[in-house]
Parts: structure tokens; sequence; C-alpha cells
């Protein structure tokens, strides 16, 4: 096989199976690889990976004519390496007649101090295509360096070179792809969604090697069961913002049992044992918190001066008995609305228009953040020197906001919505004490409307905040899964 042949195959059908077991388990054996091979041509697959000289032969038998790019994981305790680590492996499988062969292609020093180089010319000695699996883009320079025709983003992630990433190193693509038009370059590592496929064919990839996401049955089935891992448990849900302080025991399934208020307490240990009281009360074991300012690993980093004995302070009930998850009351309520029913799987933004302005964006995954802080839409100023949260905050407006303030109410909200829409949400949820007041709703969704944005009032009305802090616990987003899903061991 040529380069130029295999890049004719990969331009009609771009996707490579890697078809490959986990030692030990029941796909391990040959008769299965050749199974889940068969399927992955049925479907249009033109090109295999496949790891094994016994696995290798067995689909050469079952599927004549198929390109098949081979490689040998094998331990060697004098190096890392161990994915066509030596020349042996190299010579093994030019024997089982592999168009490709595979190697990593990292700078690391290899078993025996074999270099790259040589095993490439070995390679090449018998008629076939080396490919090298990177990690950096320096492997890959190194790999053509070594005569590699090809070069794969396969290792990206798995070296101390290269840190862990939850998704693929789309980068990587478009870097190797810049260092020659002549080479083929293949996208591997952590690919399992259309649009990642989509991303690394426009950053220069010839083709995208997938493995677990096709044929790993135990890796899907592991990832799956755990996205059903859940705290089926009520809760007690906080809002602690500049008026007051309100609880809520909430259901499994999200609905409230009952709630209670009490005037926002001066100092925090005031607020603490009230909050811990309710909590027990119910008997509730684990809490989420909406709370203002950034919030750090439960604690209050920053914050602006509605909140007396605050900032610095921690919001974990821990020493109650009680596990406890806090985030910005912005993030927490646009949590929550990301998770009702018919906005899930979208992007949601929400505007919290209330004692303050708070904002908060989320998708069918996480809260968009970083370290805790939020879109800080209060303090964005207005053609006359005042804040977005000057015009639209309670506190600013009073109790009974009225017809003359609409004027300036709007410009606020212009400026919020246009911050906001940057983000291209589905749909912009207002709520709050000034979002659901009566005397604004149809100027709020004229004026969004004329910019383009759908826009909603929220379906928790009073408790959006209530709700988004038990959504935290019984729906976690991305940022807090884990650490809830500690809490069921």
């Amino acid at each position: 096989m040529t380069v130029s042949e295999l890049r004719a195959l990969l331009q009609n059908a771009a996707l490579i199976a890697s078809v490959q077991a986990p030692p030990g388990s029941p796909l391990d054996s040959p008769e299965s690889i050749v199974a889940m091979a068969q399927a992955s041509l049925e479907q249009g697959v033109r090109v295999l990976r496949l790891q094994g000289v016994e696995n290798i032969r067995a689909v050469r038998n079952a599927c004549p004519g198929v390109p098949i790019i081979g490689l040998i994981k094998r331990d060697f305790g004098d190096s890392p390496i161990y994915i066509t680590p030596t020349a042996h492996e190299v010579q093994e499988l030019v024997e089982a007649a592999c168009e490709v062969i595979a190697l990593d292609a990292t700078q690391r020093v290899r078993p025996g101090g074999e270099s790259l180089e040589s095993l490439v010319n070995l390679i090449h000695a018998s008629g076939r295509l080396a490919m090298g699996d990177c990690d950096t883009q320096a492997s890959a320079e190194f790999a053509l360096a070594a005569g590699c025709e090809i070069v794969s983003s396969t290792l990206s992630g798995y070296t101390d070179e290269s840190p862990a990433s939850p998704g693929p190193d789309i980068p990587l693509i478009q870097a190797m792809r810049g260092l020659s038009d002549e080479i083929v370059v293949l996208a591997e590592g952590r690919y399992d969604a259309p649009w990642q496929l989509r991303a690394a064919l426009a950053s220069g990839a010839d083709g995208i090697v997938m493995g677990g996401a096709l044929n790993d049955p135990l890796k899907n089935t592991s990832k799956f069961l755990g996205a059903t891992k859940r705290w089926a448990e009520p809760v007690a849900a906080f809002d602690l913002g500049g008026t007051w302080l309100r609880y809520a025991h909430v259901a499994a399934l999200g609905e409230i049992i009952r709630s209670e208020r009490i005037p926002l307490p001066e100092t925090h240990e005031e607020r603490l044992d009230w909050m811990a009281a309710q909590a027990q009360s119910d008997d509730v074991r684990a809490a989420g918190i909406s709370a203002g300012g950034v919030i750090v690993d439960g604690k209050v980093a920053s914050a602006k001066g509605f909140i007396p004995d605050y900032v610095g302070r921690s919001l974990d009930l821990s020493d109650h008995g009680i596990h406890t998850v806090a985030i910005n009351d912005g993030l927490a309520t646009g949590w929550g609305h990301a998770r009702f029913a018919p906005w899930v799987g979208g992007r949601v933004a929400t505007l919290a228009l209330g004692t303050g302005v708070g904002a908060g964006i989320a998708d069918a995954e996480e809260i968009f953040t970083t370290d805790g802080d939020y879109p800080r839409l209060n303090d964005l100023l207005t053609p006359d020197g005042r804040t977005v949260e000057d015009l639209l905050g309670g506190m600013n407006l009073g109790d009974d906001p009225t017809q003359a303030d609409r004027e300036p109410l709007l410009l606020a909200l212009r400026i919020a919505a246009e911050a906001v829409k940057i983000a291209a949400p589905d749909v912009v949820v207002l709520c709050g004490g000034v979002g659901l007041s009566p005397t604004f709703r149809a100027d709020f969704l004229a004026l969004l409307a004329s910019m383009g944005l759908r826009a909603e009032f929220t379906p928790y009305g009073a408790d959006a905040g209530l709700i988004g802090a038990a959504k935290l616990v019984l729906d976690p987003p991305r940022q807090f899964r884990a650490q809830v899903l500690s809490w069921l061991d």
C-alpha cells in the first residue's frame, strides 16, 4: 500500500475502526475481534487498526483485502514504551502481513536503547508504511525525521509531556497538518462525538481512528452506567442573598416539600446554625447552596458588600453531618434552568434580576464558569456611568418599580442581554423579583425578542434559586459530579 492509496481510501471513508479488547475481558479472543471488525466493515469502514498477531491473522483470514494498521502492545521493564517497542515486534507484524505498522513515536527511551529510525527503516525495507503514534508536535516532528509517512495523535494525554484532557487534542491535529502536506495525519484518542470528528477533519486530519467508542462495550457500559448513578434522596437547598436566607426541603425529583425563609442574619455563625437546623430537622444528608459572590471550593472568595461577615467564610456544613456543594447564586439558578425538561440539552442563559443582578450560562453538562466566578453583567456600565445593577437591581429600584423606571431599566437590560447573546443561548430565562415584575414583563419580552433572543420566564417562580441549589446535588454539573458521587460510597 502507498500513501496515495491510503489517502484515497480515507477520502471515501475517513473513519478507521480500532478493534481491540482489554486483556482478560470476555471479548479478548480472535473470534470476538473478527466479529467486531466485520460489523464495522459492513457499515462502510475501509481500514482497521488491530493489536496482536493472533487477532490480525484471524481478521486477515476472515476479511481478505482489508488494509490493516497493526501494532503489538508489549511491556518492557526498562522503558515506558509499549506500542511496538522493538524490532522483534516489527518483524512479527511484517510476517502478519500488515500494510501499516504503528509504533510509539515519542522521544522516550526505547527498550534496549533501540532507535525509532532503525525500526522505521526495518518497516520500509519490508515494503510497509510506518505510522508514528505521537503525544505532542515535537514527537510528530521526531516521527517525520525518522521517516514515518503517517502520524497520529494516539498518545496525546497519555504521557508526561502531554497532560490528560477530557476530550480529543484537536490543536495537535492542526499542528501536525502544518508540518507537511505530504504526510497522512490521523486523529486518535478520546473521540466519541460526531462533532469531534468533523472538527478533526476541518483541522487537517485525513482520517479518525476510533476504538472504545465503537468497539468497547465494557468501557461504554461503564460510562453510561456511571451516568445513571445519582443522589436519590431528598436534599436541603439554600438560597443566601442580600435580603433573605431561604431554605427548601426538596424531593429527589425536584419538588419542594416545604420551605422557610428568614431575614438575612448579620453573622455567619447565625446563618450556618440556622441552615444546619433546617437540614437536620428534615433529616437530610446533603445540601446545595446558592449564594452571592464568588464561591471556590465552598468558600466565599469575593463578594459585593450586600452580605455582612461573609468574604473568606466557608459554606461547608459537613461539621453538622451534611455533605455540601455551593456556588454563586446566578450560576446555580442557571444550572437549575438548564435541567428544566423542555430546555435540557440546549444552552440556557439566565438573567436573575433580584436584589442585585446575577447571571448564569449552562448546557447539558456543565455550568460555564472559571474558578467559581460568574458573568459580571452587574458591573457593565451604561452611557451615563451607572452600572447595570444600579438600574436593574431591586436594591436600587425598591420594592415597587414604576413605569417611570422603564427607559433606564430597558437600557440596562439591553446591555446585559447583548453580553449574554455572545454565548449564543437557545433560551434566555428571566427570574428574580424585578425579572418577574408584572409591570415590566411585556417590555422585557418585547426587548429580548427584538434582539433575536428567545426569552422565557422561570418556571420556578420565586423558588428558582432554591431549585438550582437542589439540582447541584440531585443532577450535578460536571464541576460537582465526582464530589456528589463520592458521597454514595
